[in-house]
């Protein structure tokens, strides 16, 4: 009696290569959830710290600085090189149809 449903394809092993792709790829994953796991930290860190009424006081003793130039020169500061803060231009609202 012939088994129904059961696919013509076999199993077989992976491949060196197939094996080391997977690796990556865990590692790539295995990353991502590592740095969700340390910004949630360091957000809950950061509020619970004075920065916020901090970058107030420098924003208000410099009414002309901008914000990204503010974040600029703490980054330059504390010593991180190639710090790049950009500020987009927030997204236009659909307008609702009447």
């Amino acid at each position: 009696m012939a088994k129904s449903g059961a696919s013509s394809t076999k199993r077989r092993a992976k491949t060196a290569a197939e094996i080391k792709a997977d690796i990556e790829a865990a590692k790539k994953r295995l990353a991502a959830a590592e740095a969700k796991e340390y910004s949630g930290a360091v957000k809950d860190m950061i509020e619970k710290l004075s920065f916020k009424s901090d970058f107030a006081k420098i924003k208000a003793a410099h009414a002309g600085a901008s914000d990204v130039l503010i974040l600029e020169l703490i980054g330059a500061a504390l010593g991180i090189k190639r710090l790049v803060i950009t500020q987009t231009l927030p997204k236009p609202r659909p307008k609702k149809a009447k």
